[in-house]
């Protein structure tokens, strides 16, 4: 378990600090540079370049250690290790990159009596820029009587090491109180084929990887003059996220915890890796993309090259994009030094959405050594766009999983003037919400079309809500569509708003669309109007039902489409697309066919029908509900022919036309939208 720093400082602040040192033994002094600073950082960028060269120029007295934080921005070691940069960043109370310090002391214009060029320059305290080589000079010339060294035992697998660290002092009085003996462990330099954050830099130096020992550093209470001590850290563990083995280095030094001080430190060689570990490079990306956008599907390969000194048997291609990962083992015969295609026999479907493919390579020769560098695996991801085609049986949609705030996830995409307001929302959002904002309340996750804030004088008033996947309609006939909705209008000063919501359904991803439902105003409402911003309590939502019959099609695509009246909030959940068949009898008669159009209507439809001889039949319209509405026709004796007869309907909704002859009943369902 680690420690973290105000545990530590709770241990160490016990008790008096006695550090008396005399000078009567010189020993070789090294000095501690530790940098903080981040791959997404611009002025870690532009200082950065000279300052790492200041170091390398002088390896010989100084250690070199970077702290890669979190922030301003991305940044990949981090990443695989931000608890031991925040340790250190607490005990300096490190606030800004980039910041460098010189033996646990931050310079500015006064260190050394201004030699650095944090005054002549106008550098900041701890700026990289700041120093110079008489900065350097003057930290290692500075006495000290305490002796420290490192060594380093390697497993042969390189998956731990055993470290030991002998501190001797060589002064007259004895070293008393608490004092740190950290190990770290650093990747010496590390060149990327591409910068990893978005400040430019590709070349790293000394970045810290790991701070030991986990549960807490150890600490030199008392060393008699002329004493030694050693401190032995076995078994130590080599993270798996190392990019360069043969790069790894431990430093290790002596530092007071309540004045910062370090006294001295030391590090080891970097490791001879044995010739039997193996280095799989990707040289290129060989992916075929084939299809549009709809049912997009990849051939997924990569060329790569043995660069190690083994032969290479087996290995398996690692390919990630959105939450899925592909896995594929190969056999091969490859030495050092050639290429090979290692490519999928089937094409693979790819999701929906905006993504990327990740290439990596895992389990090379069944995985009993390291890969001694993964740096040569990493290359730029493959970009693209999907819609992914998913069988209806699957396609039920709530927000749960979707991060809030956000206008694309792996289901939707959220459209509106710059982005500003149709987005995934929860309660936390919102001040003073104490009830879950999803449907009917049994869900903490919507989507929230904020309307409200919606001026349509200044903004583009119309928006969208995409549903990025198609559902597989090729086996059904009919299919119901059914989602939760809240909303309530606004109150404004005596006029009530009259904001929008539209279906519409795409049997050709996307090319065409056609209405299916349509509500504004009072009709879209849920509960009252008001004044006040609307958030739902359970009983305001309610459920809509959309049913769609007679499809021929292979595929459904759908989309809401929102205007906005700068009225009230509306909320969407629980989105499905069921198979549905709509209730028919339908007996061998006199009755050919029946068909509807337009259909959906916005305010009359035409019925046409065919009879096979003279006849008398029934034309009735239904609620969904069963109850008789209309009848157009009853009883009524026809010839052998064709006949055509409209309907008006009321108001909108879904109804059933039916045309009963006999005991032959054929049922078809129109949508009558306003």
């Amino acid at each position: 378990m680690r420690l973290s720093i105000i545990t530590r400082f709770y241990f160490l602040t016990i008790g008096l600090l006695i550090f008396v040192i005399s000078a009567s033994t010189q020993v070789p002094k090294m000095v501690i540079v530790e940098e903080f600073t981040n791959a997404s950082c611009s002025p870690c960028g532009s200082q950065n370049p000279a300052f790492n060269e200041l170091l390398k120029q002088n390896q010989e007295k100084v250690i070199g250690i970077k702290y890669q934080t979190e922030y301003p921005g991305y940044d990949p070691y981090n990443a695989q290790n931000n608890p031991d940069v925040l340790d250190r960043s607490a005990l300096y109370e490190i606030f800004g990159v980039p910041t460098a310090l010189i033996d646990g002391a931050v310079p500015d214009d006064t260190y050394g009596g201004g030699i650095g060029k944090w005054a002549s320059e106008g550098w900041y305290p701890g700026a990289p820029g700041g120093f110079n080589q008489e900065v350097l000079d003057f930290a290692a010339g500075l006495e000290t009587t305490i002796g420290i060294s490192i060594e380093a035992v390697w497993e042969e697998d390189m998956s731990s090491a055993d470290v030991y660290v002998h501190i001797t002092n060589h002064g007259t009085e004895p070293i008393e109180g608490q004092f740190w003996v950290p190990v770290m462990l650093v990747e010496m330099e590390n060149q990327w084929l591409f910068a990893p954050g978005t400040n430019g830099e590709k070349h790293f130096t000394q970045v810290m990887r790991r701070i030991y020992p986990e549960n807490g550093l150890p600490l030199l209470n008392y060393l008699a003059p002329g004493a030694s001590t050693t401190f032995n850290y076995e078994d130590i563990q080599i993270p798996s996220y190392i990019y360069d083995l043969k790069e790894l280095a431990f430093v290790t030094f002596l530092q007071n915890p309540q004045s910062k001080k370090i006294y001295n430190g030391a590090i080891t060689d970097t490791p001879e890796i044995p010739e039997t570990f193996s280095d799989l490079a990707i040289l290129e990306k060989r992916t075929v993309f084939s299809g549009d956008d709809c049912g997009k599907m990849a051939l997924l390969g990569m060329q790569v090259k043995n660069s190690g000194n083994t032969v290479i048997h087996s290995a398996t291609a690692v390919y990630t994009f959105g939450n899925e990962t592909h896995r594929f083992d190969f056999e091969m015969n490859l030495n050092p030094g050639d290429t090979i295609l290692i490519e999928n026999s089937e094409p693979t479907i790819l999701p929906s959405g905006a993504q990327e493919i990740a290439y990596s390579i895992e389990n090379i020769n069944g995985d009993s050594l390291r890969e001694i560098n993964l740096l040569n695996n990493l290359v730029f991801n493959d970009p693209f766009t999907a819609i992914a085609i998913r069988p209806i049986e699957t396609f039920e949609l709530g927000f749960e999983k979707d991060k809030a705030g956000s206008v694309i996830t792996d289901q939707v995409k959220l459209v509106s003037h710059n982005n500003l307001f149709v987005r995934i929302s929860e309660k936390n959002m919102f001040p003073n919400i104490e009830t879950p904002i999803g449907g009917y309340g049994t869900s903490e996750k919507s989507v929230f079309a904020n309307f409200r804030q919606w001026n349509i004088a200044s903004f583009n008033k119309k928006g969208s809500v995409l549903f990025l996947d198609n559902a597989d309609i090729s086996a059904v006939s009919s299919v119901e569509i059914t989602f939760d909705r809240a909303h309530a209008q606004r109150d404004k000063s005596g006029t009530l708003s009259n904001d929008g919501l539209e279906a519409w359904v795409s049997y050709d991803c996307g090319q065409n669309w056609i209405l299916v439902y349509k509500k504004s105003g009072n009709d879209l409402a849920t509960t009252n109007s008001m004044s006040d911003r609307f958030f739902p309590l359970p009983d305001q939502w309610e459920t809509d039902t959309i049913i769609l019959h007679d499809l021929t099609y292979e595929t459904l695509m759908f989309k809401f489409e929102l205007e906005s009246d700068n009225g009230n909030s509306l909320f969407l959940d629980n989105f499905k697309i069921v198979s549905n068949m709509v209730p028919t009898k339908d007996i061998i008669g006199n009755i050919s066919s029946m068909n509807l159009h337009p259909n959906p209507t916005q305010d009359q439809v035409y019925i046409d029908f065919e009879l096979s001889k003279k006849t008398a039949v029934n034309l009735n319209i239904y609620s969904m509900e069963g109850k008789l509405l209309e009848s157009v026709l009853m009883n009524e004796s026809l010839d052998e022919g064709r006949y055509q007869y409209n309907w008006v309907p009321s108001h909108q909704g879904q109804f059933i036309v039916s045309l009963v002859e006999g005991n032959q009943v054929v049922n078809k369902m129109v949508s009558v939208l306003y």
